[in-house]
């Protein structure tokens, strides 16, 4: 579920997703992952044409990861991701009736572990997303640092 503010509450989306991970342990220090998933989203807005606004949706979503143990505790890990979103809004005037997306991500990031329980990582993704009725793309680059814990 996506829920939005009242103000734009036509925007409230219930979606589900379905797909196959395929993991593969190439050699004792490099796994390949391997992901699809098939997602559909279905918007209050598709039963309100006053706001012109159905942000419903089927997004195909396409990753390649691999992960490389480069110490006992340290590691590298790297993904590309393809998403291809199409809208399937059907109100006359709206932005997105008939419109796609396309997003293409890619991310590298070290990771420490720090205790058996305690993992530190540091990494920087970048993306480029492009909306069919949007005249330019936007690229968009985020650092991450952080610690992840196990309980």
């Amino acid at each position: 579920m996506r829920r939005y503010n009242e103000a734009f509450s036509e925007r409230d989306i219930n979606f589900w997703t379905i797909g196959p991970h395929v993991n593969w342990r190439v050699a004792p220090n490099l796994k390949l992952v391997l992901s699809y998933h098939y997602e559909r989203g279905l918007a209050e807005g598709r039963n309100q044409p006053q706001f012109v606004d159905d942000t419903s949706y089927v997004n195909h979503y396409l990753s390649v990861d691999a992960d490389v143990e480069l110490t006992e505790r340290l590691s590298l890990l790297t993904a590309f991701h393809y998403e291809y979103n199409i809208w399937t809004s059907g109100l006359a005037g709206d932005e997105r009736n008939g419109a796609y997306e396309n997003l293409y991500q890619g991310e590298v990031i070290l990771a420490y572990q720090l205790t058996d329980s305690v993992q530190g990582y540091g990494g920087v993704q970048h993306s480029i997303r492009k909306k069919s009725f949007e005249s330019s793309s936007i690229k968009e680059t985020n650092l991450d640092v952080g610690l992840s814990a196990r309980f």
